[in-house]
């Protein structure tokens, strides 16, 4: 009995680490960036809670959940930018004389800053993972 009580408590409190950790990033999701997908916090912590359940890589869940949300840096942009130039994306402005290096790395910053695509696609990786851990009793 004494056993049980141990495991139980020690699986609460992975859980209410894990519920705290995707407090935060909701935090982020609902209030800073507005993502219509969860009305409130609660509803985002435990659509977190549920995607992460079972898994063994629960920081690197919540870290791509966490470049989703944050800004990139100015080298992070600057190499988007310089990419998309490569491509060709501006060279109609480059021809006309018209584009402005500066001014479109601080909007790839702006633009990558609370990016709903980047959090979609960390949620699918999230849930079409097989769980690793295995539940009490699982053989």
């Amino acid at each position: 009995m004494k056993r049980c009580l141990i495991v139980l408590l020690l699986l609460l409190a992975g859980c209410e680490t894990t519920s705290s950790k995707c407090e935060d990033v909701c935090e982020q999701f609902v209030t800073d960036c507005g993502f219509s997908g969860w009305p409130t916090v609660t509803a985002c912590r435990a659509g977190c809670v549920e995607d992460l359940y079972r898994r063994d890589d629960v920081d690197e869940v919540l870290a791509c959940y966490r470049a989703a949300v944050a800004p990139p840096t100015p080298a992070e942009a600057q190499e988007r930018v310089d990419e998309a130039v490569a491509e060709g994306l501006f060279d109609r402005a480059i021809v006309a004389g018209t584009f402005d290096l500066e001014a479109t790395v601080q909007e790839a910053i702006e633009w990558g800053t609370c990016d709903a695509f980047a959090v979609v696609q960390c949620k699918v990786d999230a849930v079409t993972k097989r769980p690793e851990l295995s539940l009490i009793n699982d053989y």
